[in-house]
């Protein structure tokens, strides 16, 4: 975190935050593992986050400008406090960055990654 970074070895898609108060708190990166064009711009997207709690799996949907995607923490990360259901992400690209909601109720951030 002290970095900016939660795995600085590896090269996420996305960089984003859950936490707009202290972004370090919510840093999470975002590892897309598959990326399939489906109809009418629709994109099926799945891969990993990894964060301050630990690792999760996700499966997401992009069309156009808005984002959605579900995060399923793993064994150990809900061990370690990471929620036991799933969280639902919504957002819209704006300005370079999608902004939205989590489970409607928390906000976050996440724009593409791009190394120094």
């Amino acid at each position: 975190v002290i970095s900016g970074r939660i795995l600085p070895d590896k090269k996420p898609d996305f960089i984003g935050t859950w936490d707009l108060t202290i972004p370090a708190r919510g840093l999470f990166e975002v590892y897309i593992e598959e990326d399939i064009d489906e109809s009418n711009g629709v994109r099926a997207i799945s891969g990993t986050i990894e964060d301050m709690i630990g690792t999760a799996i996700f499966v997401s949907s992009m069309d156009g400008d808005l984002i959605k995607f579900t995060k399923s923490y793993d064994a150990a990360s809900i061990a370690n406090g990471g929620a036991r259901e799933p969280l639902k992400y919504e957002g819209n690209l704006s300005n370079g960055k999608y902004r939205g909601n989590i489970n409607k109720t928390m906000q976050f951030t996440m724009k593409r990654f791009i190394a120094n």
